[in-house]
Formats: C-alpha cells, structure tokens, sequence
C-alpha cells in the first residue's frame, strides 16, 4: 500500500513503455533460444530450467507470440521517436521482427505435424492473448489459426470456453463443438 511519487508524468509514461519493451525483448530472446534448440536437438524447457537457476536470470518460455493491447505496440511508439531523434532502438526493432514473426512459425509446424499425421481437421487449443482471460487484442493465437485457415479453409477450429462462441464468432473464427472429432489437437 505504498505510494510512490515520480518526478513527472514522463517518468511515469516511460516506465510502462520500457516495462513492455523489456518483456517483448525477454519473449524474443526466449523464442530465439527456441528455434536454436529446435535446430541443435535440444529440449528448450530443459535449458531454461538450468538457466534460471543462476541468480538473477529469468528467462521466459518461448511461446507464439505476444498480444494484448500494450506489448505489441508500445515498442513501436519507443523505436517510432527514437527515429524522430536520430536514436537508434535496433533491439526493441529485432524484437518485434521475432515476436511477430512467431504465428506463422507456429501454424506452419502445426501444419507440417498435420500432413505427418494425416490429419484433416485441427482444433486449437485458445484464442486469447494470455491464459485465463477473454481478452484477443493482438492475440498472436489468432494469427495461427488464421494461418493454418489460410491453407485448410473450414477444417480449423478454435475452442476457448473463457473467450466464448460469441466473441469467437465476432472474430470470424470457427468455434470447436465438444462432439466434433478432430484429428489434431
């Protein structure tokens, strides 16, 4: 229940924005570490798991992306002034290149475990940005099953009882019905 006072709004302001930059380069850095593992035949978790055990090093778990109303596009409001002031922000760039980049990363290897399965429908798991909330504001979920809707049409589905059919229906997404077989999940 402590108040803190800042200097200025500034200060205020740039930490949100810093706080965000500082999670997309940590879920880059993770996603990044993700790819080299996947190449090099090494669990990712398992590296993680041991990293995390030096002291003062939190590295994230890869994941599909980032989403949500802030993380996405703060780092675009940081690297946007800092072109206007001839700074340059290069890390919060590649960031963004590697986050963004995930979704389609992530549908074309579901896509490819799908043709290895023979697999024809495919139910995902989510649609939210984060677990436990209804929220898709640049839902990096989305991206996949937009993609992998891209190239099986109807035969994907999403199923995410905290978003709901509503809210799924409003985002053009095919809900998943509970009786419904699927071949992938």
């Amino acid at each position: 229940n402590t108040v803190l006072l800042a200097s200025s709004i500034k200060v205020v302001e740039l930490e949100k924005l810093f706080a965000n930059i500082y999670k997309d380069i940590n879920v880059a850095i993770a996603n990044e570490l993700a790819l080299y593992c996947e190449k090099q035949g090494i669990n990712v978790s398992e590296v993680i798991r041991f990293s995390n055990l030096i002291p003062g090093i939190r590295v994230l778990e890869p994941g599909i992306g980032v989403g949500g109303n802030c993380l996405p596009v703060d780092p675009y409001f940081y690297t946007s002034h800092c072109k206007e002031l001839g700074i340059p922000a290069k890390l919060a760039q590649l960031s963004r290149e590697i986050n963004d980049s995930r979704p389609k990363y992530v549908a074309k290897k579901i896509l490819e475990l799908a043709k290895k399965k023979n697999a024809k429908t495919i139910c995902l798991l989510g649609a939210a940005f984060r677990p436990n909330t209804h929220e898709t504001a640049y839902s990096p979920a989305i991206a996949v099953y937009n993609e992998i809707a891209k190239e099986l049409g109807g035969n994907v589905c999403v199923f995410d009882p905290v978003v709901g059919l509503v809210r799924l229906k409003k985002l053009g997404i095919t809900s998943c019905n509970d009786s419904a077989g699927f071949d992938l999940k």
